[in-house]
């Protein structure tokens, strides 16, 4: 019985200290997210600031598909109405199937040419067709209108 009290206690304050660390470093972590993201996009656009993007003809898009090892947050970037890029901002894909969504990979495609000649990779192909099916979903919306700059 003094086992299972012992445990419990132990339990409820590691879970405490835990739930200290989370709150303490919320900021740090939303930082680095931020720091990482603006690390992608480097040499894709020139600012994230929508409105200053918008002036030079550039459009960000920010996507979520659900991939092989959760979800996949992309960017996708129209210049002048054209798709000029791909970036994987954050991912829980498995290391190894996940190289192809480095800037020097397979998502490179996106924009170098037209969406219906890019092919899923064999070895990852749930994680290629997802971020496939994100940027289809974002050609949809670009194409009706849909855009970051309204």
């Amino acid at each position: 019985m003094k086992g299972i009290v012992a445990f419990t206690l132990l339990c409820l304050v590691s879970s405490g200290c835990l739930a200290l660390v989370h709150h303490f470093t919320k900021e740090t972590r939303k930082e680095n997210r931020e720091e990482f993201e603006n690390r992608e996009l480097e040499g894709l656009v020139p600012s994230l600031s929508n409105s200053e993007l918008c002036l030079q003809g550039l459009e960000l898009y920010r996507v979520e598909e659900r991939g092989y090892g959760g979800k996949i947050k992309l960017a996708v970037v129209y210049e002048n109405s054209t798709l000029s890029g791909v970036r994987a901002l954050s991912h829980t894909e498995t290391p190894g199937f996940a190289d192809i969504l480095n800037p020097e990979s397979w998502i490179s495609n996106f924009g170098q040419m037209p969406l219906d000649h890019i092919d899923a990779v064999t070895r990852a192909t749930i994680t290629s067709k997802a971020v496939i099916k994100a940027v289809q979903k974002v050609n949809a919306d670009h194409a009706s209108g849909i855009s970051p700059c309204n």
